[in-house]
């Protein structure tokens, strides 16, 4: 793996973010191989002290991918959200994204994130409508400092299979969740063998 600290926006970033409506289709709903992200394995990286310049940088930046394994990362001291996945907002392309599926994000290490009064972020953060099931399971996530949640599924979220997560906020002295929390057009996710507890040790 990597060891990447002390630069000035996200440690990795994977996938394309874009707004013009053909550099969108292009990606969102790709005809040509080349513009599919597949079968890649980001595993064993050390992200810390990331965005330093630009604060709102995620630790990491997961956008678009198939197929692809995110496992065994450790990302902390990061002033916004630890691991962005995710693009588009869901009223954008409900039931048409076919470029994100059959990803696993699983064995990580995220904590201490949301360090600089950065709201609206999460350790993971999620964000838009996918082709298909992708796996969130057995990540520890420790010390977020944002009302939203460790583990934020934000508007249009769906299709993930979230398991066997702990959320350990021990250390957080105060944790308030904020009004209006909860973003508009969420899309069933499955969530379940008690992936929200709380360490208390």
């Amino acid at each position: 793996g990597n060891h990447i600290f002390d630069i000035s926006s996200s440690g990795i970033v994977m996938g394309h973010c874009e707004y013009q409506e053909d550099e969108y289709l292009k990606y969102y709903h790709p005809t040509r191989y080349e513009n599919y992200l597949i079968n890649n394995h980001v595993k064993n990286n050390l992200i810390h002290d990331v965005g330093v310049e630009y604060m709102s940088a995620p630790g990491m930046v997961i956008s678009l991918l198939i197929n692809s394994h995110i496992k065994h990362n450790e990302i902390y001291n990061v002033n916004y959200t630890g691991m962005h996945v995710g693009w588009g907002w869901g009223t954008y392309d409900y039931g048409r994204v076919t470029s994100y599926v059959g990803n696993e994000i699983m064995y990580n290490y995220i904590h201490d994130t949301c360090q600089s009064h950065l709201y609206d972020g999460a350790n993971i953060y999620m964000l838009g409508h996918t082709g298909g099931k992708n796996i969130l399971a057995n990540n520890y996530l420790e010390n977020q400092r944002n009302g939203h949640g460790a583990i934020y599924f934000d508007e249009g979220s769906d299709n993930w299979h979230a398991y066997h997560n702990v959320i350990d906020l021990k250390e957080i002295t105060e944790w308030k969740v904020s009004e209006g929390a909860a973003a508009a057009y969420r899309i069933p996710s499955w969530i379940h063998n008690g992936p929200f507890a709380s360490a208390d040790e």
